[in-house]
């Protein structure tokens, strides 16, 4: 059955993400924060940048995802947990990050 603009909207208020926008870096396939929502769980934390690089969400690689895919993994049902392994420029090991 099609689905009506209220239950669109409905489920846009029941699901949230972090609030980054992502690119994928066309030589590694890796995906890079392009973008940090002002506001956003990510933006408030202060934990994630611009230009670090998502390589795991709950354990899980994102390499070999399409872009849309990967993007649903920073998505879930409002007030759930999610880790993040990420990887910054200069940093020797990876930092895992949760957001509650």
């Amino acid at each position: 059955r099609a689905r009506g603009r209220r239950e669109d909207d409905l489920e846009q208020e029941e699901h949230a993400d972090i609030g980054v926008a992502l690119q994928v870096d066309e030589a590694s396939g890796e995906f890079v924060v392009a973008h940090v929502q002002a506001g956003s769980p990510a933006h408030r934390a202060a934990l994630v940048r611009q230009g670090d690089i998502i390589i795991a969400v709950d354990g899980r690689p994102l390499s070999g995802l399409l872009p849309s895919a990967a993007l649903s993994k920073l998505r879930g049902p409002c007030g759930s947990s999610i880790a993040l392994a990420l990887r910054r420029k200069h940093v020797q090991s990876p930092q895992c990050i949760c957001f509650a």
